[in-house]
């Protein structure tokens, strides 16, 4: 299993009328720059509803590698020291079959925590 620690912005943040809430980030690996990192995904109305839409772009020395969320879950918090509200995501990925790459990983979990504007995280990308 691979790991890749993840830091990068919210550039996009959208809510829309039904209730839901959309996010694109975008950012890089914290070890070396090697690896950009795109999530676009929407959340569901209600905290606790299955993650559905979405996708992850990861691209670096050895290639790229797309994938759509599979599932996952998404909590808001209070951060306890400035009191702005925190989001964590946990969301399962699976590789877009029809993407070509020559990267063998086939699913991969990422956790984000989204604070204002700044998102950080990990990824573990499995075989």
């Amino acid at each position: 299993m691979d790991v890749l620690r993840l830091r990068g912005d919210v550039v996009e943040r959208q809510t829309y009328l039904n209730g839901t809430t959309y996010y694109l980030c975008e950012g890089a690996d914290e070890a070396a720059d090697e690896w950009l990192w795109s999530l676009a995904i929407t959340l569901p109305k209600q905290e606790g509803e299955r993650l559905t839409e979405g996708d992850l772009s990861l691209s670096g020395p050895p290639g790229e590698w797309l994938a759509d969320v599979a599932g996952g879950a998404h909590q808001v918090a209070q951060d306890e020291i400035t009191g702005a509200p925190l989001l964590t995501l946990v969301v399962e990925l699976r590789r877009r079959e029809e993407a070509e790459s020559a990267l063998a990983w086939r699913t991969a979990q990422l956790r984000v925590q989204i604070a204002a504007d700044a998102a950080q995280g990990e990824l573990a990308l499995d075989d």
